[in-house]
């Protein structure tokens, strides 16, 4: 009997904290259809902010889909994870795709790296409207791997083993469209420069800083980026941003042919019209400067001065200094003078 109490303590003991410590995370809640580019939100705990600033979410491995049972379709490559806040104050993850999805349904297994280990999440979101009314998601099952042991077991140094559960999970789609951050005051013009690009920063985030006009939209954004700046990011998909790279912002007529954006070919055009403008009249005003003398020095310095400068002074007859008389020729002396001769 003590045994069979023992075993059941220690069992306790060893899965108590991958429960304890997992981290919940919420069901998805998608905002798209079918043939749209994917936009959903997955609801995460209340952390804090250093613990949030050490979550990080991606697809996982494609060991771990075969674990799953699942297969890793390619159109997961084109997902892109971000942390954001909604006007509550409640953290979620936001997953979008650039790129439409055309598959009817998604098996999404989600890695979410966390302080403690790392919780393996599957998902099974319905796109098509007619599958949505006819079928019942299947259930989605957690996992949960802890790299380190709890607090609790810091001592004797054992590792915690993985534990599978097996949870309902539910889709949701909000009336409400989801908020998104406001963008950076700076403006960033096609041709600039971004970055380098910082540990933390996602393209998401980046997207939706430095796009050129708001009516382009920040999964058109992406794509123009990811399409720009090639080697920017360290493998297949839009999740390898390395840190440090520089991204070209493309122009205009880039983001129209890489993303069939009607406001950036717009853009494009108006931005060609009035480049085409400027340059005519740039031409014409050097054929008329060409035609005229270059005004004289004092010509210049005349028109660039205003009548309240000019200073006035009275007109005075010259002055003409009254001639001197001459001076008068001396006398001869009469007592010095010899007499004249006698005849």
């Amino acid at each position: 009997m003590s045994r069979n109490v023992f075993r059941c303590w220690l069992a306790a003991l060893l899965l108590g904290p991958a429960c304890a410590f997992a981290l919940e995370v919420g069901e998805i809640q998608v905002d798209s259809a079918l043939n749209q580019l994917f936009d959903a939100r997955i609801p995460l705990p209340t952390l804090s902010p250093e613990e949030l600033g050490r979550i990080s979410v991606k697809v996982a491995s494609p060991t771990m889909f075969k674990e799953f049972g699942l297969d890793r379709g390619a159109t997961l490559d084109h997902l892109v994870f971000s942390i954001q806040y909604d006007a509550e104050g409640k953290v979620y993850v936001k997953v979008v795709s650039i790129k439409p999805i055309h598959e009817p349904s998604l098996a999404l297994l989600l890695e979410f790296g966390w302080p403690r280990g790392k919780t393996f999440r599957e998902f099974t979101v319905l796109l098509d409207p007619v599958r949505r009314l006819v079928e019942q998601p299947a259930a989605g099952r957690t996992k949960t791997v802890l790299d380190t042991p709890a607090d609790t077991e810091a001592d004797s140094g054992s590792k915690s083993p993985s534990a599978d559960i097996v949870v309902n999970r539910t889709i949701q789609y909000p009336d409400q469209p989801t908020s998104s951050p406001e963008a950076s005051s700076w403006v960033y013009r096609p041709g600039d420069v971004y970055g380098p690009v910082k540990s933390g920063e996602g393209l998401w985030g980046i997207a939706l800083k430095i796009r050129p006009d708001p009516g382009i939209t920040r999964e058109q954004m992406m794509q123009a980026l990811f399409q720009a700046n090639p080697d920017a990011f360290s493998k297949v998909g839009v999740d390898g941003l390395r840190i440090g790279a520089l991204l070209r912002i493309p122009t205009f007529q880039e983001i129209a042919d890489f993303t069939d954006s009607a406001v950036a070919r717009q853009l494009a055009v108006t931005e060609k019209t009035m480049m085409e403008k400027a340059a005519t009249d740039d031409a014409g005003t050097g054929i008329a400067s060409a035609g005229e003398a270059p005004a004289s020095a004092v010509e210049q310095v005349v028109a660039g001065t205003s009548a309240s400068n000019l200073a006035v002074f009275p007109l005075t007859q010259p002055s003409v200094p009254e001639p001197i008389p001459p001076a008068p020729e001396p006398k001869p002396d009469v007592s010095t003078a010899e007499p004249a001769a006698v005849a």
